[in-house]
């Protein structure tokens, strides 16, 4: 605790899976860092902001602020090459976190210029690709989608 404490580690507000970079942010100030291959405990409680349920109830804005603030973050880490050594372990977190700006902005293309994802292209399947080079398309599947449900 002394270790949080004296580095004074914070979470960034007003978003959500702030854990991700307070994570990485303990990393840079560790003097050693060790991982486990397997699970030593996992806990999701029902009903809490990360569950599956209740986690696209989230507003679009705040989806996309979250994750674009966490992907702008972790591609900086990259360019600092501070982290090298988990590199991969950025790349899978981009690779796990870059659809969701592209989703949010499909759906709603006032949350930032175009130019500003392209970024996280690397980091996305073809299907955000297409859906990022052909966002008309995207919205009007979203909207039918939405009509089957």
């Amino acid at each position: 605790m002394s270790f949080l404490q004296s580095n004074k580690f914070k979470f960034i507000e007003g978003i959500i899976n702030e854990d991700l970079s307070f994570g990485f942010e303990v990393f840079r100030k560790a003097q050693v860092i060790a991982f486990f291959n397997d699970w030593i405990f996992y806990r999701q409680r029902e009903g809490s902001i990360s569950c599956a349920k209740t986690f696209l109830k989230h507003s679009n804005h705040l989806l996309f602020r979250s994750y674009k603030t966490n992907c702008d973050y972790l591609l900086s880490l990259l360019q600092k090459k501070e982290l090298s050594v988990i590199d991969p372990l950025i790349e899978r977190c981009l690779v796990s976190s870059a659809s969701m700006p592209i989703r949010c902005w499909i759906k709603d293309d006032t949350l930032c210029q175009r130019e500003e994802l392209l970024p996280l292209l690397p980091y996305v399947g073809w299907k955000k690709k297409c859906a990022f080079y052909l966002p008309f398309l995207a919205r009007i599947w979203i909207k039918l989608s939405e009509m089957w449900r």
